[in-house]
């Protein structure tokens, strides 16, 4: 093994230099077959990745070339997309766990007060800026869930009726055009991802199957429901979310028509429903935000101390979903991904004591929202996440522990829901009580 990597690693050493190679086919095919025969060894033989040196640029150069997340999505080239993944995840953890401008990002992203930027205030009882937020969402919601109960039970639904109660709810409605000043935590939030990207030469932004990042100057100020429908279909693939650009969509669709019909403008039954359609639609994305906004915050927390394990085991299951998804063999692949797994774990008992870690481990296995109940994972790599959580919440008591073994005993005792994950449910119910330590 040790002859094997030792030859393996000189020849990956040269593939770096492609000025060497008399041409661009000779180069890539050195390139693949090597990253295809150190994916082997490190995630299926064991072998530690430290004996092949730093290959992480090798990996986001390749990545790059060979199109990985559009790969990815076609299906071609499946064993080579699946051993780069696989090798790339493992890749990453330690850079991330070591990248102290990255963690310092995360910690001020989660913890700067939201008065910092005035010096005027004073008050140590501030709320940080991510608690802030929390709280905005809530008050958004609160007032478009009356807004809509109050028109949904309308009698008749006139032009004047409509106009009476929005007037009876101008207090609701200022709420939603007063503007907030987050502009700072999305420049943080910016601030990471671009951090990320070029400390993993660009395989976590930009290669990784099955992960999606918006960049900031995209569309900055979406005005339509519509460019939230790939963000509705799968939550969990856009791991970082700019809080003020979401909470001004949001508002904005659903004051669309509002001030035209308080106006005496143009009136009809269609109007009407479409204004309901609005505030529905902005309801529903601003309540999926409030638990999005937790999730976040426990994932700054897992970047900034935790050494980024939840945040990378989280990646690992996005990319495993896309693998599996346009894989013709998944069980033939398993040492590959239960090798992978084991890797990027390994080094677990460092970070058990870390919060967010542990919420951010435990919202995947959580009923209805949590990562594991998108997509029918193979029963050997849910076992492994229930022995990481086994192993993280031994001994670890808390008000989130409780949370979820309630969640999972209601979701035991239903009857709706199907068997394979209900079962999933059962097991990890059972993983996380006896964890707890024995009451006194």
């Amino acid at each position: 093994m040790h002859e094997l990597s030792t030859r393996v690693a000189h020849l990956l050493e040269t593939c770096k230099n492609r000025d060497i190679f008399s041409s661009y086919e000779l180069w890539l095919r050195r390139t693949r077959g090597c990253i295809e025969t150190t994916a082997s060894l490190v995630c299926c033989a064991g072998a530690g990745l430290g004996q092949f040196g730093d290959i992480c640029k090798l990996l986001g150069e390749i990545g790059s070339d060979q199109k990985m997340r559009e790969s990815s999505l076609q299906g071609g080239d499946q064993l080579f997309v699946m051993r780069w993944t696989c090798l790339s995840l493992v890749a990453i953890r330690p850079i991330l766990e070591s990248d102290r401008p990255l963690h310092g990002d995360a910690r001020r992203a989660l913890e700067m007060p939201e008065g910092q930027h005035n010096p005027d205030t004073r008050d140590e009882q501030t709320l940080t800026c991510a608690q802030r937020i929390i709280e905005t969402f809530g008050q958004t919601s609160k007032c478009l869930k009356e807004l809509y109960n109050a028109l949904i039970c309308a009698e008749n639904r006139t032009s004047e009726t409509a106009r009476k109660i929005l007037r009876n709810h101008k207090s609701q409605i200022s709420m939603l055009k007063h503007e907030v000043d987050f502009q700072v935590v999305d420049s943080w939030i910016g601030q990471i991802q671009r951090e990320i990207d070029e400390t993993t030469h660009g395989i976590v932004v930009r290669q990784l199957p099955g992960v999606i990042f918006e960049f900031e100057g995209r569309h900055t100020k979406p005005n339509h429901f519509s460019q939230f429908e790939e963000w509705l279909s799968d939550r969990h693939k856009f791991p970082l979310m700019f809080p003020l650009r979401n909470l001004n969509t949001i508002r904005s669709v659903a004051l669309t028509q509002i001030p035209s019909i308080l106006d005496g403008g143009w009136w009809s039954n269609t109007a009407f429903e479409s204004m309901l359609k609005n505030l529905q639609e902005s309801l529903f994305l601003s309540e999926q935000h409030e638990h999005l906004l937790h999730r976040q915050a426990w994932r700054l927390h897992d970047l900034s101390d935790g050494g980024a394990l939840a945040f990378t085991v989280e990646l690992f299951f996005l990319a495993l979903r896309q693998l599996l998804s346009t894989s013709s063999s998944q069980e033939s692949h398993s040492a590959l991904y239960l090798g992978t797994f084991r890797a990027i774990t390994s080094d677990w008992s460092k970070y058990k004591h870390i919060l967010g870690t542990q919420k951010l481990l435990l919202d995947m296995v959580t009923p209805d929202r949590g990562i594991i109940s998108s997509f029918d994972y193979p029963a050997y790599i849910t076992n492994e996440l229930l022995g990481l959580l086994s192993n993280i919440l031994e001994g670890q008591t808390g008000l989130h522990i409780d949370d979820i073994v309630q969640q999972l005993t209601i979701t035991r005792d239903s009857s709706n829901i199907n068997n394979s994950l209900h079962a999933f449910y059962v097991k990890a119910l059972g993983v996380i009580t006896r964890a707890r330590p024995p009451s006194s």
